[in-house]
């Protein structure tokens, strides 16, 4: 899969069309968009995924972390139409008065979804 993603670049050109930053990003802001997914990021970025899912020690801290953060604030923001992996709940899960904005419409990258609502949104719970 890796390079199969790294000799089409269609995970970089998918991301930059209306599914992700496509949707903040003019002609130009798209194509150094893609040009930056080279090949040698695209398989770093592969290589962490596949070494982080058999990382037992990453993630007995991250859930021991995520537990002593337990009662400080949280925001989340997630787009409406991509949420595959269920986070939206297990942060609230894990954060019962977490505040929890969706992006309407917004799929893997709310910030490029809709920059204007995010910033709001980080605004107003900051305040």
């Amino acid at each position: 899969m890796r390079e199969i993603s790294v000799r089409t670049g269609w995970v970089a050109k998918l991301t930059a069309t209306s599914f992700g930053v496509g949707r903040a990003f003019a002609g130009a802001d798209r194509d150094a968009f893609v040009r930056g997914m080279n090949a040698r990021g695209v398989r770093a970025f592969h290589d962490y995924m596949a070494s982080a899912k058999d990382s037992v020690d990453v993630y007995r801290r991250a859930e021991a972390a995520l537990n002593a953060l337990r009662d400080v604030p949280v925001l989340t923001i997630f787009g409406e139409r991509n949420d595959p992996f269920h986070f939206q709940a297990e942060w609230h899960r894990r954060f019962p008065a977490a505040e929890q904005v969706v992006v309407p419409n917004g799929n893997h990258f709310p910030m490029c979804d809709d920059p204007g609502l995010v910033a709001a949104s980080i605004r107003a719970w900051m305040r």
